[in-house]
């Protein structure tokens, strides 16, 4: 399996940076591979959880499988957005932005 086709979750770490945090990354963030999935399989996997576990557990799953994509989001848009908004802050609009989705996605709409 090639890196590009693996997804990345990012753990915190600490709550707190630190000195050897890389540049250009979050603080107190590490990356670890995670199996692959492929887009209906991802909404199979979706619906199974929400069905069968408790709806905070399977939530936190889908959060941590897509905060990598609202990294990747944000090294984007960074490029276009003038200085008054941080990585950081547009970190933490996307995170939010994710956990309503999450809070909001029901399994039985078919999607």
């Amino acid at each position: 399996m090639t890196t590009k086709n693996k997804y990345l979750t990012h753990h915190l770490v600490c709550g707190t940076p630190t000195a050897c945090d890389t540049p250009g990354k979050p603080a107190a963030l590490r990356t670890e591979p995670v199996f692959e999935e492929s887009h209906n399989n991802s909404k199979q996997l979706a619906q199974q959880a929400y069905a069968n576990q408790d709806p905070s557990e399977a939530q936190n799953e889908r959060i941590v499988q897509y905060l990598p994509l609202v990294h990747k989001i944000v090294q984007r848009v960074t490029t276009y957005i003038k200085p008054p908004l941080t990585y950081d802050d547009l970190v933490s609009a996307g995170t939010l932005g994710l956990i309503k989705a999450a809070h909001n996605y029901d399994a039985s709409h078919q999607a």
